[in-house]
């Protein structure tokens, strides 16, 4: 990789950066991809196309961008959470888990990792860690209606008295 390859990878970057503005999702796509073709350790173009790819559905393609960001850059929180996000969408709810898990482990005040591991949790059947995520949600964001409307129906299902509360006070 020379000096040219740098700049145009750039080049090819910053046009992806362009096309991602104007919805042109599909552009952006390969802009991102000629990118990394000129600089195959380009963190930012991997990452951004991983963005891309999570909103035209191609959920194996955008985890397998938001690994190589994580390799790059193995304490990137971000890169975790859109992973787990994604690994979320494909119905793989413990790999979800994990890298939202670190998410918290980099900033324990994620009140969005929180929430997405609470979805997370839910869905494997394990209620009081869902529970326990949505309220430490509503913790670090008193007025985070998902998270309250969230814990709120899972309490219900427990038949918990509070559950009913918490649908009145997300409904606010």
């Amino acid at each position: 990789m020379n000096l040219n390859d740098l700049e145009t990878s750039k080049i090819f970057f910053e046009e992806g950066n362009k096309k991602f503005d104007l919805d042109n999702l599909q552009g952006a796509l390969n802009e991102y991809s000629k990118s990394i073709q000129f600089n195959p350790n380009n963190v930012d173009a991997y990452f951004n196309r991983g963005a891309v790819r999570f909103e035209l559905n191609l959920f194996n393609d955008a985890i397998s961008d938001f690994s190589k960001v994580i390799y790059f850059s193995p304490r990137n929180e971000i890169a975790f959470f859109k992973r787990g996000e994604t690994y979320f969408q494909l119905k793989d709810y413990y790999s979800a888990i994990d890298d939202l898990t670190k998410v918290i482990f980099f900033n324990s005040e994620s009140e969005d990792a929180y929430f997405k591991r609470g979805l997370a949790k839910s869905k494997i059947g394990n209620f009081q860690g869902s529970i326990d995520d949505f309220s430490k949600a509503i913790e670090i964001n008193s007025r985070f209606v998902e998270a309250i409307y969230s814990r709120g129906l899972v309490k219900k299902k427990f038949s918990d008295n509070s559950a009913e509360d918490d649908l009145k006070e997300a409904l606010k």
